[in-house]
């Protein structure tokens, strides 16, 4: 265990990089879509095995509060049936041209299934980074109700007063390694009393293993491909794989992610609560129904 001394240090360190990321990287004037909010109470729907099940057991919550999706829930029935008022997307491959022949191959069909899906007013959140890309946005040009939002992504770490000031205004997060955690910031900033979340599964623990080959593999099951899922390795920004040690980095930060915007949340006075059955997440209210 660190002791007092280290763990300062360390924050002062992470803290004092963290601030020229935020002058350097952070693009400030990105205002929030409060128009669109509706209700008091949303829910964030993930994409884990469990949602189905979810949505059967809350369609009354789910009618009456506003509605977060993320990454390919558009090209899901689910996603006509519901009618969200938000997705938001996070990897990079979303809006990159350099891809590998893995994410050539499935992310077309995310704009495929959000062009041609979605027939009624909806704000899509996208990394500040993409600005800088013009292919994706042709892929959606041709339908009006999408209304694009751009949110910035840039890490930061260190004293948690920074990373609050951070996340309040918009300028950074906790390092977004899953999609989840930019889509609780949005719906914090958007003030939300009560957060709710669904098909968060993050149970990949499971399904994490290394080959022959000494390759990572990871079987991400979704609930709308839990019985076909593949295991694939692990991508950097759609190229390189991963090794081991990474992928787990990932996870420990992504988790620890949580805690940061627990704590936010009840500084904010407001309530981020886990509906999940089985989810991983140990940072946040849980609730059976």
């Amino acid at each position: 265990m660190k002791s007092a001394p280290q763990l300062f240090a360390e924050r002062m360190l992470l803290s004092t990089l963290s601030i020229p990321k935020i002058l350097l990287l952070s693009k400030f004037g990105n205002k929030l879509p409060l128009s669109a909010k509706t209700k008091r109470e949303c829910v964030i729907l993930g994409n884990g095995p469990s949602l189905t099940q979810s949505i059967e057991e809350h369609k009354t919550l789910l009618a009456n509060s506003d509605l977060f999706t993320v990454n390919f829930f558009c090209t899901t029935e689910e996603y006509t049936q519901l009618k969200p008022r938000f997705l938001v997307a996070a990897a990079p491959e979303f809006y990159l041209e350099k891809l590998n022949d893995f994410y050539k191959d499935f992310i077309p069909g995310f704009y495929k299934g959000l062009v041609d899906n979605t027939q009624w007013d909806l704000e899509i959140f996208m990394p500040v980074e993409a600005k800088k890309h013009s292919h994706w946005k042709k892929q959606i040009q041709g339908n009006n109700k999408i209304h694009v939002n751009y949110y910035n992504n840039t890490p930061v770490e260190g004293f948690e007063g920074l990373t609050h000031w951070a996340i309040n205004n918009g300028l950074g997060m906790p390092r977004p390694h899953n999609v989840l955690i930019p889509t609780i910031i949005m719906a914090l900033r958007m003030g939300y009393e009560k957060i709710h979340l669904i098909g968060a599964d993050h149970s990949w623990l499971k399904d994490l293993w290394v080959d022959n080959n000494n390759l990572v593999m990871l079987r991400q099951k979704h609930f709308y491909d839990e019985a076909s899922a593949k295991a694939n390795p692990m991508y950097k920004k759609g190229q390189d794989t991963r090794k081991l040690h990474e992928v787990l980095q990932k996870f420990v930060i992504s988790f620890e992610a949580y805690f940061t915007l627990e704590k936010f949340a009840k500084k904010k006075g407001q309530r981020i609560i886990n509906l999940t059955p089985g989810s991983f997440i140990d940072a946040f209210e849980r609730k059976q129904s």
